[in-house]
C-alpha cells in the first residue's frame, strides 16, 4: 500500500511540474492570455516585466519539483510542496479580489493547494523516520564501509547489562574512526591476531598478538590497521548502557545516508542528531564542550524537525558550530570563478570569485508592486560558507551585502543598500541556480522584502 500510494504521488509531481513549466512558458510568450487564465485583469501598458518574472518564478518551480522527484529527494520535496501552499493560497487571494471574477476561477488556485497540501502531509508521515532506525532488530553481524566488522558474542542480556562482548575484525584500510571518548564507560582490548595500533590520549601504542589495554572513561582514542594483513580484536565495555543500539544506528546509517571518509554522516544535522543521541556512548573529542553542551541540543531538535535538511532557522547555529568545531571547510572551494548570472540572484550581469568571497555587478530588475518593474544597477560582495555534498565544486549558502542605484519610479537616483541570503545549487558542470530572500534599504523609503531566485553558468580556473 505504501509503496503503490509513493508511486501515485511521483505521477502527481511530475504532472505538476509540467504544469508549473507550461504555466511559466505561457506567461513569457503569451501574458494576455496567461493572465486572463490566471484569472486577473490584462493591463496592457507596454511592461511584462511582472508577467516576465511570474513566468521565471513558475518555471523555477516546476524544475524544483522535477528535479526533485528525479532524485528522489523526499524530505525537500514536503519543503517546496509546503511553500506551493502558500503561494497558491496567495494567488486564489489576488484572484478574489479582482472585481467581477465569478467564483469558480479560485477553484484552480485551490485545488492545487489542497494537492501541495495532502502530497506534504503524506511525504512526511512515510519520510520522518528513515534517517535514523529506531527499532533494533535480532542482529550478531555488522559491516562497515571502514573494513570493519563486528561479531557480537556476548549481548546485554546475557551478561545482565553488566558488559557486551564485541569481536572486531579490520580489514587494510587507509582511514579510521576520529579521535573519541566514552563518557562512562571503560573499554578492554585484547589482540587475537595481527597488530594494531592505538592513539590513548597524546601516547602512540602498537599492540601485538596477546597484548591487552584497558581505555579509561573520558580518555581520548582510536585505532587503525595500516598493515596488510587483517587484524581481530576482542573488546568489551562496561557497563553497557545503549551501545548496541548505538552500534546498529552507526551502521544503518551508512547505507542509508553519505557518509566521509571516517564514517561520519557528511550531513551535519544528521551528525549532530547521531553524536547527541548517544552522547553517554561515544563523543568526538574534536566537537568543544560549550557546543556539545549548549548547542547540540538545539541542532539535533532542529534537525528531527526538519528531516534532517538543514532549514534557514538553524543556519547561524550551523555556522557558529562549524566555526567552533573547525570544520568551516573553506579550502573545498576552487581558487578561481567566473559566473555569467541571470534573473534576479545576485542581478543580470557578471560575478567573480576568489576562494570563498566574490564581487558582482549586472542589472537587477524587480517588482515590489504588481504591474510596477523597478530598476537597479547593483554592486556587492558575497560570502560563500557551508558548501554541501562531495563534488570538486559542492553546492553552497551565501550571504551577500550590495550597493543599489535606482534607475527608475521613485527610487530614479536613489541609493539604496541590501543584504542577501540563501543557496546556490551546483546542478550539472557549472549550471547553477540561486533561492534566496533580500531585504533592500533606502533613506526614506520602506524596507522592502524581495525573493531572489537566479540561474547562471560558472568557470571555475
Amino acid at each position: 500500500m505504501k509503496n503503490t500510494l509513493a508511486q501515485l504521488l511521483t505521477y502527481v509531481y511530475v504532472l505538476l511540474g509540467l504544469s508549473l513549466l507550461w504555466i511559466g512558458v505561457q506567461f513569457i510568450l503569451s501574458p494576455q492570455q496567461a493572465e486572463q487564465d490566471f484569472g486577473i485583469t490584462f493591463f496592457d501598458n507596454g511592461d511584462y516585466a511582472f508577467q516576465t518574472i511570474k513566468g521565471i518564478r513558475d518555471i523555477f518551480s516546476g524544475l524544483l519539483i522535477l528535479t526533485f522527484t528525479w532524485l528522489n529527494w523526499r524530505k525537500p520535496l514536503v519543503v517546496v510542496l509546503a511553500g506551493g501552499i502558500l503561494i497558491t493560497l496567495t494567488d486564489a487571494w489576488v484572484v478574489y479580489e479582482q472585481a467581477g471574477r465569478p467564483v469558480y476561477s479560485l477553484l484552480p488556485h485551490l485545488l492545487v493547494s489542497g494537492i501541495c497540501g495532502i502530497a506534504s502531509v503524506f511525504e512526511w508521515l512515510f519520510n520522518r523516520n528513515q534517517a535514523i532506525q529506531r527499532q533494533v532488530p535480532v542482529w550478531q553481524v555488522i559491516r562497515t564501509r571502514l573494513g570493519e566488522t563486528f561479531w557480537l558474542r556476548k549481548t546485554s542480556n546475557e551478561t545482565q547489562g553488566e558488559y557486551v562482548e564485541v569481536d572486531i575484525e579490520l580489514a587494510p584500510h587507509p582511514h579510521h574512526r576520529p579521535l573519541h571518548h566514552h563518557p562512562r564507560q571503560s573499554e578492554y582490548f585484547q589482540v587475537l591476531e595481527g597488530t594494531l595500533h592505538m592513539q590513548v590520549g597524546g601516547e602512540v601504542k602498537t599492540l601485538h598478538k596477546g597484548d591487552e589495554i584497558t581505555i579509561l572513561p573520558g580518555t581520548p582514542h582510536y585505532y587503525w590497521n595500516n598493515k596488510q594483513e587483517k587484524v581481530l580484536i576482542k573488546t568489551k565495555l562496561y557497563p553497557v548502557l545503549n551501545f548496541e543500539k548505538f552500534l546498529l544506528t552507526l551502521s544503518s546509517l551508512e547505507t542509508q545516508v553519505p557518509t566521509d571518509a571516517q564514517g561520519i554522516p557528511v550531513n551535519k544535522l544528521i551528525a549532530a542528531q547521531l553524536v547527541y543521541r548517544f552522547r553517554n556512548i561515544m563523543v568526538p573529542s574534536l566537537i568543544p564542550t560549550p557546543v556539545r553542551l549548549f548547542l547540540l541540543p538545539v541542532i539535533s531538535f532542529a534537525g528531527k524537525l526538519a528531516g534532517f535538511r538543514l532549514p534557514a532557522l538553524t543556519l547561524l547555529l550551523m555556522l557558529l558550530l562549524n566555526g567552533l568545531s573547525g570544520s568551516f571547510a573553506q579550502g573545498r572551494f576552487s581558487r578561481h570563478e567566473l559566473s555569467v548570472n541571470g534573473f534576479r540572484n545576485p542581478s543580470i550581469g557578471l560575478e567573480y570569485r576568489y576562494r570563498f568571497v566574490s564581487v558582482h555587478a549586472g542589472y537587477y530588475v524587480t517588482n515590489f508592486e504588481s504591474n510596477t518593474t523597478t530598476r537597479f544597477y547593483k554592486t556587492g560582495a558575497t560570502l560563500w560558507f557551508l558548501p554541501v555534498g562531495k563534488r570538486q565544486n559542492p553546492s553552497s549558502f551565501y550571504t551577500q551585502l550590495s550597493y543599489l542605484r535606482g534607475l527608475n519610479r521613485e527610487y530614479k537616483s536613489v541609493n539604496a543598500s541590501s543584504i542577501d541570503v540563501g543557496f546556490r545549487w551546483m546542478v550539472w558542470r557549472g549550471l547553477n541556480v540561486r533561492l534566496g530572500v533580500l531585504a533592500l534599504f533606502a533613506k526614506g523609503k520602506d524596507v522592502q522584502i524581495n525573493p531572489t531566485p537566479g540561474i547562471g553558468y560558472a568557470i571555475f580556473f
